[in-house]
């Protein structure tokens, strides 16, 4: 429950500082984004003319992960004194 009730405060702090820093065209876990709205992108896209999609699929992504790294980036960003 205690883990829980962290992850929820770090979510909190960090997704107003984050989010606005993403891809316009990321849809994924992203607060008021669907599947349905990365569809109504896609439908966007073709009929604009586009006609190349490119699917990544970065397997094991989170296990390749470098930690130090990571929280290097995330200590820069946040309102928290390190």
């Amino acid at each position: 429950m205690l883990d829980r009730l962290i992850q929820q405060a770090l979510l909190q702090v960090l997704q107003p500082i984050l989010d606005p820093t993403f891809s316009q065209h990321s849809y994924g876990f992203r607060p008021g984004r669907s599947a349905h709205d990365a569809v109504l992108a896609a439908q966007s896209f073709v009929q604009s003319g586009r006609r190349v999609v490119v699917d990544v699929d970065l397997e094991k992504f989170f296990d390749r992960v470098d930690h130090d790294i990571l929280i290097d980036r995330l200590r820069r960003k946040s309102p928290i004194p390190a």
